[in-house]
């Protein structure tokens, strides 16, 4: 059969070149082809890691960025809380702060109350807010304020006064003035 199959390739010359271009393009430009498109694919795989990982170092040194400030930010917090420590000693030493700091300015501290402390427990503190009823004259009053607004462990949450004043002088203030003295509850 075999000599039969040669004949006819030899009668029909077209045939036998037919034969040839599928033969070769089964078994040689196919598997070209089929190994270009593997490699296109491992490609196109590698591109997007690469594109995953420069995303994830994009991330990661954004991420770094903002550690440094947090972390700053928090090593500074000392500058802004107070620590922690037992209730009473604490008020008791805000207490005598206050009963040194008064009179310095002239102003005078008619009575001191603590309302019931207030507990953030998303910034992990804890607020303890004095109501003082002080008085002095109004000058001497203004520069205590200027003063504690400019500290940077006591705010001052509110204040109400009557100004007492005849004529062109200022006159005296008496009033109340909350104060409030945030304590890191992170060390309890």
């Amino acid at each position: 059969m075999s000599e039969k199959l040669i004949l006819q390739f030899k009668k029909k010359p077209i045939l036998l070149g037919f034969l040839i271009l599928l033969l070769t393009v089964r078994f040689v430009i196919v598997p070209v082809y089929e190994w270009q498109k593997k490699l296109i694919n491992e490609n196109n795989s590698l591109a997007n890691r690469v594109e995953k990982t420069e995303r994830v170092l994009s991330a990661k040194r954004y991420n770094d960025i903002r550690y440094e400030q947090l972390t700053a930010r928090f090593e500074s917090k000392d500058e802004f809380l107070f620590e922690f420590e037992d209730d009473v000693k604490f008020k008791l030493e805000r207490q005598q702060e206050l009963d040194s700091l008064l009179p310095k300015y002239g102003v005078n501290l008619l009575s001191i109350g603590w309302q019931p402390i207030i507990e953030d427990s998303s910034a992990h503190t804890l607020n303890f807010v004095a109501s003082t009823r002080i008085e002095g004259r109004t000058i001497e009053v203004i520069s205590l304020i200027n003063f504690i607004d400019n500290r940077t462990k006591i705010y001052i949450d509110s204040f109400n006064f009557d100004i007492d004043s005849h004529g062109e002088t200022l006159g005296n203030m008496r009033g109340t003035l909350n104060l409030s003295y945030y304590v890191d509850s992170i060390d309890e």
